[in-house]
């Protein structure tokens, strides 16, 4: 990633030509039967068998590997199997990019979260 003149983060690989054909690439690799079936059972997995402990989820709406709305979708999903759920959704950080662009409040919702769930303050507020 690199910084745009107003100071948001940019996706280095959002290539106008290249990206697509990647794209393209990954869409097609995950279609082929033996990788599709295996990317069945992880998503059965992932959505049915996931621990009953807190979760929490930072995502942004402009991620655009992984849509804000199929992330909503799988919190919906695990509230309704009665999992307790945190979410934090970012408007404007690239995917996996949420603490570079936002520190202070990742780090918050990380403490906030941990303190929520039992874990103790050490006091250091470098710490997350």
């Amino acid at each position: 990633s690199s910084t745009s003149a107003d100071g948001k983060a940019e996706v280095a690989y959002d290539h106008p030509i290249l990206s697509p054909a990647l794209r393209l690439a990954l869409a097609s690799y995950l279609d082929y039967p033996p990788v599709a079936h295996m990317k069945e059972r992880i998503f059965d997995v992932l959505h049915n068998q996931q621990p009953n402990c807190p979760q929490l989820y930072l995502y942004s709406s402009a991620d655009t590997l992984i849509t804000s709305d199929s992330i909503e979708a799988f919190i919906k999903t695990q509230k309704a199997l009665g999992k307790d759920i945190t979410q934090v959704r970012f408007d404007d950080s690239p995917h996996v990019d949420h603490f570079r662009t936002h520190p202070e409040e990742y780090k918050s919702a990380v403490r906030s979260f941990l303190l929520e769930n039992g874990c103790r303050d050490n006091g250091d507020s470098n710490d997350v």
